[in-house]
This record gives C-alpha cells, sequence and structure tokens, in this order.
C-alpha cells in the first residue's frame, strides 16, 4: 500500500472524536463538601456531605474549551491535562476552583474549589474535593447524554 492510500485509510478509520481533536469522556464524579459556619454570636456549625454525578465532557486541544454537559468552559492544557480553573467576586461570595482532566488514560479528574459567603449574622465557609474515574466514549455516545 503506498503512504498516501496508508494515511487516507488511518484518517476514516479515526473515531469521530479523534477526526475532530475532541476528546469525549463520561466521567463518575465524586464531590465531598465541608461547610463550616461561623455566627456572628460566635457558635460554629459543622457539616460533611457527598455528592454524586455522571458527567460528559468535550474536551478540544485545539480551541482549549470544554464541554461540561452543556456548559462550555475555557481551560488550560499543560501536563497533558485539561486545567479548568476561575473565581467570582461580588463582595458578599467568593468562589474558586481548580479542577484537572487527564488527557490520557486512565482518564481521571480531580481538583478542589471553595465558595465563602459573608452575610451579616454568618459566614459560611465550603470547602469542595473533586474525584472522578473517566472512560473515553465516542462522539454519538456524547450527544445521546446530551440529549437525555
Amino acid at each position: 500500500m503506498n503512504l498516501p492510500l496508508f494515511l487516507a485509510a488511518l484518517l476514516l478509520s479515526a473515531s469521530p472524536a479523534l477526526a475532530d481533536g475532541i476528546l469525549f469522556l463520561k466521567c463518575d464524579e465524586t464531590r465531598v463538601f465541608t461547610t463550616k459556619s461561623h455566627w456572628r454570636d460566635g457558635d460554629t456549625t459543622h457539616l460533611e456531605n457527598e455528592d454524586k454525578e455522571v458527567l460528559v465532557l468535550g474536551i478540544d486541544r485545539k480551541k482549549e474549551t470544554m464541554l461540561i454537559n452543556n456548559s462550555k468552559v475555557d481551560i488550560v492544557i499543560k501536563n497533558d491535562e485539561a486545567i479548568d480553573s476561575g473565581t467570582f467576586d461580588n463582595g458578599k461570595t467568593k468562589d474558586a476552583r481548580v479542577i484537572h482532566t487527564t488527557l490520557s488514560p486512565p482518564h481521571i479528574r480531580y481538583g478542589n474549589g471553595k465558595v465563602v459567603i459573608k452575610e451579616d449574622f454568618v459566614t459560611t465557609i465550603t470547602d469542595v474535593a473533586i474525584t472522578a474515574d473517566c472512560t473515553k466514549i465516542d462522539s454519538a455516545d456524547f450527544e445521546k447524554f446530551l440529549n437525555q
């Protein structure tokens, strides 16, 4: 087989995700929330809970964007990881997160976030630890999940 014919066959046999340069993942994510409320009268309350969710990701390395379920975020690609980070601060609420997704197997997500809410009578601080095991899926499965 000559080289151009071989390359054409290779491109045609690639999955749609690879051909488009987009990595599609399905992730079983666990978030552990640790919340401390500091009340004006000196009392402190502590709460910890866990949340599980199935997410699908579409990671576009060229555009450095990621579609998480139906939300698009800008990412940075560094050391074979997609890094989703952001902050928000409106004076009463501060929110920060950094979440890493590995681009090579084994595909995992991990990261942390923190939310601080200041009100007149209480300041609430919530720390979030995120972990997920992910599997590669094709674009059809990605679209099917989004349309559920």
